[in-house]
């Protein structure tokens, strides 16, 4: 206790004297302002000490006066436009990005920049190489990552062109683009940045010193999220782990900001490649962290439990999601306030899993609230509205509101077509939406159009491999299924099979899902030989990888089941065909309206075997559970 307080003591010592030094500086200064006048150049350098005392004693607003205070002076003595005002237009820089002031770090910079071109005449002289990097910072904290890429890529050139391709300046250069890239999800840009980047620092450092290898961690871990984002997760793995293990390392323990963020990545890729048990313990873990480093209660923390709770959703685990759904918006309302559009999207969030346990008041209350808080913002036409658009469609088409669904995806397609373009990633999501409803309400040729339209746009906005594209050839092959095109759905189904098994992998639940449907094309053929084994893979699949009562798992089942059946196996049928109730009973509730149709098909395997009471009580069931008496 009396070394604790002994190095308080000599703290505070410290701290006096920095506080004494700042008075006697401020009263030489006003002493020569008396005597000299409180422009005359002399006053330059004493100003700028004082300015960097106010610096080092954390009073920033007081820096900057003087900082500006020093450049009024330089303007009047040497015009505004001399080479010498750079250097201080750079120190404002520094402190305004320290203030958080990112807008007038950026107007610095600019000038700066601006008046050094005039100076020099020319774009690629090396003086601009620390104005052109500071500007780059001071742009992308205002998130205009568009804009970032291209003074990134500026900066990149003048670098390579002055000290040669290999140099680690360069490096830095590339790791600043593939950041701008990759903050716009733009994978196949940013990816070539990062590796190029990491092929000339591995030159430079021994990879078996690993004080020279620390600051690859982020190199790699940006790497890592661009693998994870282009849906290449065995190949991402490898990436992130390596980043782990340095980080681990050269900070011995795990608790640790960098590693909670890193922890946080592995699991998102966990989660993306249906790996779910490894991705519920990383999410774990990286809340462990941050409430390890009194971080618990920060902004980003929130996303660690909306990501958890968005992954119990997806396990049918609904009264755990909501739960966890609520400790991250705790956690933002804290934050920022219970009103504030930042929370628009974890009321949306939390409104689909309401939705989900049938609590529709409640959904309906946070859908609107997330609306109503970014129209208030944004106005009615912003594409920010979007998705919360299509969210508050999703729950007016769970209470049958059909037209006023369709009146909101049309509102959707508008905004998108006028803000992106017809061809763009956003605007496929809403026509595949529109799909959905047209197949679900019996207009299949409407339903064929729209999810026609939907991949004709991802071919040409993604990688031929993306998930995205089998996702929406999968929906389009399951709307000619229904319509007996079969050579058609084959044909689509097969094209969505092969990408999945290539860039998810062969034990993908997705992967499973192409299969299921697939299957179901050669079972409405009664080629029940080709249909069986793909069934019995997919549910392996689902099962190994989701867990055995998860929902999918009682749809395949029910699949499964119905071959069975239509081949008179009728012992293999009754267990599947009541597995899949039980499964549905106990996930999603006895009321859910996944029951019908699994109800349906038992109720048919009853009469089929000569128990016509039990039949009628299940049909019976499945009619209350439709008109929401059930």
């Amino acid at each position: 206790m009396a070394t604790d307080l002994n190095e308080r003591l000599e703290k505070q010592k410290k701290l006096n004297e920095k506080a004494t030094r700042i008075e006697e500086y401020i009263a030489a200064l006003e002493a020569k302002e008396a005597e000299l006048g409180p422009e005359n150049p002399e006053l330059f350098l004493p100003i700028c000490e004082l300015s960097e005392l106010y610096e080092n004693r954390g009073r920033l607003d007081d820096a900057i006066r003087m900082v500006q205070r020093a450049l009024t002076i330089q303007e009047k003595v040497l015009g505004k436009d001399h080479a010498e005002l750079a250097n201080t237009l750079m120190a404002l820089a520094k402190l305004c990005m320290r203030k958080w002031n990112y807008a007038d770090a950026e107007h610095a910079c600019r000038r700066a920049i601006a008046m050094l071109e005039r100076i020099h005449g020319t774009e690629t002289d090396i003086s601009l190489e620390r104005f052109l990097d500071q500007l780059g910072e001071a742009v992308a904290k205002q998130r205009r990552y568009g804009e970032t890429v291209a003074i990134a890529s500026r900066l990149e050139a003048l670098r390579r062109e002055h000290y040669g391709a290999d140099d680690v300046r360069v490096a830095f250069a590339l790791e600043k683009i593939g950041q701008g890239y990759l903050h716009q999800q733009e994978y196949g840009e940013a990816e070539p940045m990062f590796l190029e980047a990491l092929t000339i620092r591995e030159k430079l450092y021994d990879p078996y010193d690993n004080s020279a290898m620390w600051d690859l961690e982020d190199l790699l871990h940006d790497l890592g999220k661009v693998l994870v984002g282009q849906g290449r997760y065995p190949l991402a793995e490898p990436v992130l782990q390596r980043a782990f293990s340095i980080c681990q390392r050269e900070l011995g323990s795990l608790d640790h900001d960098s590693i909670g963020d890193l922890v946080f990545t592995i699991g998102q890729m966990y989660d993306g490649w249906g790996k779910v048990a490894e991705a519920e313990a990383m999410y774990r873990k990286a809340i462990e962290i941050y409430e390890n480093i009194d971080m618990g209660e920060e902004e980003w923390a929130s996303v660690f439990w909306a990501n958890l709770a968005a992954l119990l959703f997806r396990q049918g685990r609904t009264d755990e999601a909501i739960t966890t759904f609520e400790r991250g918006l705790a956690i933002e309302e804290k934050v920022y306030g219970d009103d504030d559009p930042r929370l628009a999207h974890s009321y949306k969030n939390l409104s689909v899993v309401m939705l989900s346990a049938r609590r529709f008041i409640e959904a309906e209350q946070l859908a609107e609230r997330a609306l109503a808080a970014l129209e208030k913002k944004h106005g009615p036409e912003h594409a920010e509205l979007c998705p919360y658009l299509m969210n508050l469609a999703a729950l007016y088409y769970s209470q049958q509101k059909v037209d006023a669904t369709e009146r909101l995806y049309e509102r959707t397609l508008a905004i998108q077509e006028k803000t992106f373009g017809a061809n763009h990633e956003e605007t496929a999501e809403t026509y595949r939406a529109m799909g959905a409803l047209y197949d679900n309400t019996g207009r299949t040729e409407e339903a064929t159009e729209a999810f026609q339209q939907a991949l004709t746009i991802l071919e040409q906005t993604l990688e031929s491999q993306h998930p995205r594209i089998a996702s929406m050839l999968d929906s389009l092959g399951v709307v000619r299924l229904r319509v007996e095109a079969f050579d058609e759905a084959e044909s689509l189904l097969l094209r969505s099979l092969a990408i999945r098994e290539k860039s998810l992998g062969k034990n993908h639940p997705l992967t499973a899902e192409s299969m299921n449907n697939l299957a179901s094309v050669y079972a409405e053929q009664d080629q029940f030989d080709k249909a069986e084994p793909l069934y019995l893979q997919a549910l392996a699949i689902t099962e190994k990888t989701r867990g055995p009562d998860d929902p999918e798992v009682a749809h395949q089942c029910s699949n499964l089941g119905g071959v069975y059946f239509r081949l008179g196996k009728y012992d293999q049928a009754d267990r599947l065909s009541q597995r899949s109730i039980e499964i549905i009973e106990k996930k999603l509730g006895p009321s859910h309206p996944f029951l019908v149709p699994a109800l349906g098909n038992r109720a048919a395997l009853l009469r089929d075997t000569g128990r016509e009471a039990e039949a009628q009580r299940l049909e019976k069931r499945a009619r209350d559970i439709e008109s929401g008496h059930g």
